[in-house]
C-alpha cells in the first residue's frame, strides 16, 4: 500500500502540472505547437498511470477519465497542419485558429476530469493507508471529521435537484448566492430573494438600508454579513429574522463561512483598512477570537473546503490564501496573476468536493475590464480557464462576466454547476462546472 500511495502521489503531482492554458496573444502557429507539446506530455503521463496502477485496483471513474482523455488527445493530434504555414496562407491560418478554438476547451475538460479522479483516488489511498497504519501517529480525528463531512456532502448531493434554468435575471446589485434544500438564495441591496431550481421566486426578505455582502448556512440557519450595520444578521431558512451579533468585534465585515463540526462562524473583518482578520464566533454569537493579523489586505470571501481547509480571496494582494483551522500562517498561497503577466484582482471564490478552487478574477479599473473565472488545484500555479470575458467596449451586455462577485459551486446527483453573481449584468448565471 505504501508503494502504491507513493506512486499515486507522484501521479497526482504530475497531472496537476499539465495545463492547456496558452497565451492567447501568441501567434496561432505557436499556440498550436505549444498545445501539441502539452498534449504529448499529458498522453505520456496518462499511459504511465495505466501501466503502473493495477487494473484491478483502479476504479472505473478514473479508468473512464483516462480513456476519454486519450481519445481527445489523439483526435487533436490528428488535426492541424502537417507542414509550416506560409505567410500568404491566410485561409489556412484562419482554419487553424478555429480548430484550436474548438479543441482547446475539450482538452481542458478532459484533463480536469482526470485531475479530479486521480485526486479522489489519492485521497482514498491515503485513507486506506491510515487505516492500516499501526504506529499510533495517524491523523485519526481529522480523517474521521473529513469522512463525516464527505458523508453529509454525498447525502445532500443525492437529494439535490439540477437547476432547469441558465440564470436569474433582473436582480439589482447582487452580492452573493448560495443554496439549501433545492432553493437558491440571492443576496442583493435591500433584499434576500429565494428561488426554486426552475427560477420561480418563493419568498423574500426586505429592509431599507440592508447591504448584505455574503452568507452561509449552518444547518438550516442563515448567517449574513451586513455592510450597513456592520454585524451578522441571523435568519431561519424561511427568512424569518432571528437576531444580530458581532458589531463590537467587526469592522467592514465581508465574507463568511461556517464549520459544521465545531459549530463556529468565521467572518472576514477589516477589509480595506490594512490589517484585516478572521473573526471567529460560536453559532449563538459568542465571540471567540481573531486570527490572521498582518497577513490579509482586502479579503472578500472565505469558504471552508470539504477537505477541512479555509480558503480566502484577497482582492488587494491578488492572491488566494489557504489556512488550516488554527489560522496561524497560510499553508499555501496562490498568486492569481495569469500566465503572460496579466494582472488580475481576486474576487469571488468557492471550493468543490476535491478541494479545487474556483475564482473570479478581474483586471484593475472601474470601467469594463477583462474578467475570467479559473479553477485551481492548490498545488498548481497555472489555472484552468473556466470562462473568459474580454473587454466589452461601450456595451456591457457584450461581456458575459461583468463585475463578478460571489461564486457558488452546486453539486447534485446528475452533475455539478457554478452559480456566478454577475453584478454588472444584474443577474446570476448558472453553468455546468
Amino acid at each position: 500500500m505504501a508503494s502504491m500511495l507513493s506512486y499515486v502521489t507522484y501521479a497526482n503531482t504530475a497531472y496537476q502540472n499539465v495545463v492547456y492554458y496558452v497565451d492567447p496573444h501568441q501567434s496561432v502557429e505557436k499556440r498550436f505547437h505549444e498545445l501539441r507539446r502539452r498534449s504529448q506530455d499529458a498522453l505520456q503521463i496518462n499511459r504511465d498511470v495505466q501501466a503502473k496502477i493495477p487494473a484491478a485496483e483502479m476504479d472505473i471513474d478514473l479508468r473512464r477519465a483516462l480513456r476519454d482523455e486519450e481519445v481527445q488527445i489523439n483526435e487533436f493530434m490528428k488535426g492541424g497542419p502537417t507542414e509550416p504555414i506560409q505567410f500568404w496562407e491566410v485561409w489556412t491560418r484562419g482554419d487553424l485558429r478555429q480548430f484550436i478554438k474548438k479543441q482547446e476547451p475539450l482538452l481542458r475538460k478532459a484533463r480536469e476530469q482526470v485531475k479530479e479522479k486521480i485526486l479522489s483516488y489519492l485521497l482514498r489511498c491515503q485513507t486506506a493507508n491510515n487505516e492500516t497504519n499501526t504506529d499510533g501517529k495517524i491523523r485519526g480525528q481529522e480523517s474521521h471529521l473529513n469522512q463525516k463531512a464527505d458523508n453529509r456532502y454525498d447525502s445532500a448531493q443525492m437529494l439535490a435537484e439540477a437547476p432547469t434554468i441558465t440564470g436569474l435575471t433582473g436582480i439589482n446589485q447582487p452580492h452573493d448566492v448560495l443554496t439549501l434544500k433545492n432553493e437558491i438564495f440571492v443576496l442583493m441591496d435591500g433584499w434576500i430573494r429565494v428561488y426554486d431550481m426552475s427560477g420561480k421566486e418563493k419568498r423574500v426578505f426586505h429592509r431599507d438600508g440592508f447591504k448584505p455582502f455574503a452568507a452561509v448556512f449552518l444547518g438550516t440557519t442563515l448567517y449574513v454579513t451586513d455592510k450597513n450595520t456592520k454585524c451578522i444578521m441571523v435568519f431561519d431558512h424561511n427568512l424569518n429574522y432571528i437576531t444580530s451579533f458581532g458589531k463590537d468585534h467587526l469592522t467592514e465585515p465581508a465574507g463568511i463561512t461556517a464549520c459544521g463540526e465545531t459549530k463556529q462562524i468565521y467572518v472576514l473583518s477589516g477589509r480595506k483598512i490594512g490589517d484585516a482578520v478572521v473573526a471567529i464566533f460560536e453559532s449563538d454569537g459568542k465571540y471567540i477570537r481573531q486570527a490572521g493579523h498582518n497577513q490579509l489586505g482586502d479579503p472578500w470571501y472565505i469558504k471552508k473546503s470539504p477537505l477541512g481547509e479555509f480558503v480566502i480571496s484577497d482582492f488587494n494582494n491578488k492572491a488566494i490564501y489557504i489556512y488550516s483551522s488554527d489560522f496561524q500562517r497560510p499553508t499555501s498561497v496562490i498568486k492569481t496573476d495569469l500566465p503572460g503577466g496579466r494582472i488580475v484582482h481576486c474576487r469571488g471564490i468557492d471550493v468543490d468536493k476535491n478541494g479545487n478552487i474556483y475564482a473570479a478574477l478581474r483586471s484593475p479599473g472601474y470601467s469594463y475590464q477583462y474578467e475570467c473565472i479559473v479553477k485551481y488545484n492548490k498545488n498548481v500555479l497555472d489555472p484552468f480557464m473556466v470562462e473568459e470575458s474580454p473587454v466589452g467596449g461601450y456595451f456591457s451586455g457584450s461581456k458575459s462576466l461583468n463585475f463578478v462577485r460571489g461564486l457558488h459551486y452546486y453539486r447534485c446527483a446528475e452533475d455539478a454547476y457554478l452559480m456566478i453573481v454577475n453584478a454588472g449584468n444584474n443577474c446570476v448565471t448558472i453553468k455546468p462546472a
